[in-house]
């Protein structure tokens, strides 16, 4: 689907096709490895959110 995007944006915005190219070349380099990352079990969403939200606050003495 994102193919198809980049072939219509690039297409009405006037990109040149190398340009086109190099943004699909990146899009074929990098795709293994977005979808490998997407399917890990992992907090999504709020859950997520909060989650790094308290593992990024300050620890307080006390």
């Amino acid at each position: 689907m994102l193919r198809v995007y980049i072939l219509y944006a690039h297409q009405r915005g006037g990109i040149s096709r190398t340009l086109t190219a190099e943004a699909l070349e990146a899009l074929e380099e990098f795709a293994p490895e977005y979808q490998r990352l997407i399917r890990i079990e992992r907090l999504q969403g709020p859950a997520a959110l909060m989650a790094r939200m308290f593992e990024l606050a300050p620890e307080q003495d006390g």
